[in-house]
Protein backbone atom coordinates (compact mmCIF):
# COMPACT_ATOMS: atom_id res chain seq x y z
CA UNK A 1 0.00 0.00 0.00
CA UNK A 2 1.14 3.78 0.02
CA UNK A 3 2.12 3.45 3.98
CA UNK A 4 4.71 0.84 2.47
CA UNK A 5 3.00 -2.03 4.22
CA UNK A 6 2.40 -5.06 2.61
CA UNK A 7 -1.29 -7.10 3.10
CA UNK A 8 -1.69 -10.84 2.18
CA UNK A 9 -4.50 -11.76 -0.28
CA UNK A 10 -6.16 -14.01 2.10
CA UNK A 11 -6.03 -11.33 4.38
CA UNK A 12 -7.59 -9.02 1.87
CA UNK A 13 -10.13 -11.25 1.26
CA UNK A 14 -11.11 -11.68 4.92
CA UNK A 15 -11.52 -8.20 5.47
CA UNK A 16 -13.64 -7.33 2.23
CA UNK A 17 -15.79 -10.47 3.36
CA UNK A 18 -17.05 -8.65 6.25
CA UNK A 19 -18.53 -5.79 3.91
CA UNK A 20 -22.14 -6.40 2.91
CA UNK A 21 -23.50 -6.86 -0.40
CA UNK A 22 -21.34 -7.75 -3.71
CA UNK A 23 -17.63 -6.82 -3.51
CA UNK A 24 -15.63 -5.36 -6.49
CA UNK A 25 -11.72 -6.19 -6.61
CA UNK A 26 -9.59 -4.56 -9.17
CA UNK A 27 -5.71 -4.88 -8.57
CA UNK A 28 -3.25 -2.93 -10.75
CA UNK A 29 -0.10 -4.07 -9.04
CA UNK A 30 3.81 -4.82 -9.92
CA UNK A 31 3.75 -1.83 -12.01
CA UNK A 32 7.58 -0.89 -13.23
CA UNK A 33 7.47 0.93 -16.20
CA UNK A 34 8.70 -1.67 -18.17
CA UNK A 35 12.36 -0.54 -17.73
CA UNK A 36 13.38 -0.89 -13.98
CA UNK A 37 14.77 -4.17 -13.33
CA UNK A 38 14.01 -6.14 -10.48
CA UNK A 39 16.16 -8.79 -8.40
CA UNK A 40 14.61 -12.40 -8.94
CA UNK A 41 13.38 -12.12 -5.35
CA UNK A 42 11.23 -9.07 -6.27
CA UNK A 43 10.45 -10.10 -9.48
CA UNK A 44 8.75 -13.49 -7.85
CA UNK A 45 7.30 -11.83 -5.25
CA UNK A 46 5.74 -9.72 -7.74
CA UNK A 47 4.65 -12.15 -10.08
CA UNK A 48 2.33 -14.25 -7.35
CA UNK A 49 0.92 -11.61 -6.06
CA UNK A 50 -2.18 -11.84 -8.70
CA UNK A 51 -2.28 -15.58 -8.78
CA UNK A 52 -2.39 -15.43 -4.86
CA UNK A 53 -5.43 -12.54 -4.87
CA UNK A 54 -7.44 -14.85 -7.57
CA UNK A 55 -6.59 -17.72 -5.37
CA UNK A 56 -7.68 -15.75 -2.04
CA UNK A 57 -10.82 -14.40 -3.34
CA UNK A 58 -11.46 -17.77 -4.84
CA UNK A 59 -11.11 -20.00 -1.90
CA UNK A 60 -13.25 -17.63 0.62
CA UNK A 61 -15.83 -17.38 -2.03
CA UNK A 62 -16.67 -21.32 -1.86
CA UNK A 63 -17.42 -20.60 2.03
CA UNK A 64 -19.74 -17.84 1.47
CA UNK A 65 -23.20 -18.81 1.83
CA UNK A 66 -26.68 -16.62 0.31
CA UNK A 67 -28.28 -14.64 3.09
CA UNK A 68 -31.83 -13.30 3.09
CA UNK A 69 -32.51 -14.68 -0.12
CA UNK A 70 -29.51 -13.33 -2.13
CA UNK A 71 -29.01 -16.60 -5.30
CA UNK A 72 -25.87 -14.77 -6.09
CA UNK A 73 -23.35 -17.81 -6.76
CA UNK A 74 -20.34 -15.57 -5.82
CA UNK A 75 -19.92 -12.47 -3.51
CA UNK A 76 -16.43 -11.09 -5.17
CA UNK A 77 -15.66 -9.96 -8.78
CA UNK A 78 -11.96 -9.61 -8.93
CA UNK A 79 -9.78 -8.08 -12.07
CA UNK A 80 -6.07 -8.09 -11.71
CA UNK A 81 -3.74 -6.81 -14.04
CA UNK A 82 -1.82 -9.84 -14.88
CA UNK A 83 -0.87 -13.55 -14.74
CA UNK A 84 1.92 -15.42 -12.19
CA UNK A 85 4.44 -14.91 -14.68
CA UNK A 86 4.58 -11.50 -15.63
CA UNK A 87 4.77 -7.89 -14.05
CA UNK A 88 2.35 -4.81 -15.38
CA UNK A 89 3.16 -1.82 -16.54
CA UNK A 90 2.91 2.26 -15.72
CA UNK A 91 3.73 4.30 -18.40
CA UNK A 92 3.51 8.30 -18.27
CA UNK A 93 2.34 10.58 -21.46
CA UNK A 94 3.82 13.57 -22.82
CA UNK A 95 1.29 15.62 -21.11
CA UNK A 96 2.27 14.60 -17.70
CA UNK A 97 -0.24 11.85 -16.52
CA UNK A 98 0.94 8.20 -15.07
CA UNK A 99 -0.62 5.50 -14.25
CA UNK A 100 -1.20 1.59 -15.58
CA UNK A 101 -1.76 0.71 -18.88
CA UNK A 102 -4.11 -1.79 -17.24
CA UNK A 103 -6.17 0.95 -15.01
CA UNK A 104 -6.15 3.06 -18.51
CA UNK A 105 -8.13 0.03 -20.09
CA UNK A 106 -10.85 0.38 -17.63
CA UNK A 107 -11.27 3.62 -17.36
CA UNK A 108 -11.85 3.70 -21.07
CA UNK A 109 -13.81 0.32 -21.00
CA UNK A 110 -15.80 2.02 -18.54
CA UNK A 111 -16.43 5.95 -20.40
CA UNK A 112 -13.64 8.33 -18.23
CA UNK A 113 -11.01 9.79 -20.43
CA UNK A 114 -8.62 10.34 -17.54
CA UNK A 115 -6.35 12.55 -19.30
CA UNK A 116 -8.77 15.03 -20.30
CA UNK A 117 -11.17 13.96 -17.36
CA UNK A 118 -14.04 13.84 -19.06
CA UNK A 119 -16.89 11.17 -19.72
CA UNK A 120 -17.13 9.55 -23.03
CA UNK A 121 -18.51 6.56 -24.25
CA UNK A 122 -17.90 3.18 -22.89
CA UNK A 123 -15.78 1.51 -25.25
CA UNK A 124 -16.30 -2.12 -23.08
CA UNK A 125 -20.16 -1.85 -23.34
CA UNK A 126 -20.09 -4.15 -26.75
CA UNK A 127 -23.63 -4.97 -26.86
CA UNK A 128 -24.88 -1.30 -26.36
CA UNK A 129 -27.10 -1.69 -23.71
CA UNK A 130 -25.33 1.09 -21.54
CA UNK A 131 -23.91 -1.42 -19.28
CA UNK A 132 -20.32 -2.68 -18.52
CA UNK A 133 -20.28 -6.23 -17.22
CA UNK A 134 -16.93 -7.50 -15.43
CA UNK A 135 -16.52 -9.57 -18.05
CA UNK A 136 -16.82 -6.88 -20.38
CA UNK A 137 -14.27 -4.85 -18.68
CA UNK A 138 -11.94 -7.50 -18.13
CA UNK A 139 -11.83 -8.27 -22.14
CA UNK A 140 -11.45 -4.80 -23.21
CA UNK A 141 -9.11 -4.40 -20.52
CA UNK A 142 -6.95 -7.33 -21.97
CA UNK A 143 -7.16 -6.15 -25.67
CA UNK A 144 -6.43 -2.53 -24.45
CA UNK A 145 -3.01 -4.11 -22.82
CA UNK A 146 -2.17 -5.99 -26.16
CA UNK A 147 -2.53 -2.98 -27.94
CA UNK A 148 -0.79 -0.73 -26.47
CA UNK A 149 2.61 -2.54 -24.84
CA UNK A 150 4.90 -3.84 -27.03
CA UNK A 151 5.67 -7.08 -27.73
CA UNK A 152 8.54 -7.97 -25.41
CA UNK A 153 6.53 -6.47 -22.00
CA UNK A 154 3.15 -8.07 -23.08
CA UNK A 155 0.83 -9.26 -19.69
CA UNK A 156 -2.70 -10.52 -19.29
CA UNK A 157 -5.20 -9.50 -16.79
CA UNK A 158 -7.22 -11.92 -15.20
CA UNK A 159 -10.45 -12.27 -14.17
CA UNK A 160 -12.72 -14.43 -11.25
CA UNK A 161 -15.11 -15.68 -11.82
CA UNK A 162 -14.50 -16.10 -15.67
CA UNK A 163 -17.19 -14.84 -17.62
CA UNK A 164 -18.84 -12.85 -14.70
CA UNK A 165 -22.05 -10.80 -15.53
CA UNK A 166 -22.24 -8.71 -12.74
CA UNK A 167 -22.80 -4.93 -13.69
CA UNK A 168 -19.46 -3.04 -13.32
CA UNK A 169 -20.65 0.46 -14.88
CA UNK A 170 -24.04 1.66 -16.08
CA UNK A 171 -25.14 4.76 -17.37
CA UNK A 172 -28.59 5.98 -17.86
CA UNK A 173 -30.32 5.33 -21.88
CA UNK A 174 -29.90 7.88 -23.94
CA UNK A 175 -33.12 9.33 -25.72
CA UNK A 176 -33.86 11.15 -28.53
CA UNK A 177 -36.62 14.02 -28.93
CA UNK A 178 -38.93 13.16 -31.24
CA UNK A 179 -39.21 15.12 -34.95
CA UNK A 180 -42.23 16.50 -36.21
CA UNK A 181 -42.18 15.53 -40.03
CA UNK A 182 -45.52 16.40 -40.54
CA UNK A 183 -47.85 19.82 -39.27
CA UNK A 184 -51.42 20.51 -39.00
CA UNK A 185 -52.39 22.62 -41.45
CA UNK A 186 -54.89 25.71 -40.47
CA UNK A 187 -58.72 25.44 -41.21
CA UNK A 188 -61.73 27.02 -40.62
CA UNK A 189 -63.90 26.06 -37.77
CA UNK A 190 -67.49 27.08 -37.35
CA UNK A 191 -68.55 28.02 -33.47
CA UNK A 192 -69.44 24.78 -31.79
CA UNK A 193 -67.96 22.06 -34.28
CA UNK A 194 -64.94 19.80 -33.78
CA UNK A 195 -61.45 20.02 -35.83
CA UNK A 196 -59.26 17.31 -35.94
CA UNK A 197 -55.77 18.14 -36.42
CA UNK A 198 -52.96 15.17 -37.23
CA UNK A 199 -49.12 15.36 -35.76
CA UNK A 200 -46.24 13.52 -37.80
CA UNK A 201 -43.54 12.33 -35.69
CA UNK A 202 -40.28 9.92 -35.87
CA UNK A 203 -38.01 9.17 -33.06
CA UNK A 204 -38.12 9.51 -29.34
CA UNK A 205 -37.98 6.58 -26.66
Amino acid sequence: GTDMVGIAPSTLAYLLNRVDGHVFVILDSCGSGGVIAKSAEEQAECDAFNEAVIAAFEKLDSLVLPKNGDLCSSKFSVITAASMTESSIDVTTSSGHSGGIFTWGINVGGGYDRVNKAKIAMQADTNSDNKVTVAEAHAYAYAFVQNNVSASYIYHPQIYPTGDTTVLFSRAATTTAPVITKQPTSTTVTPGSNAKFTITATGGG
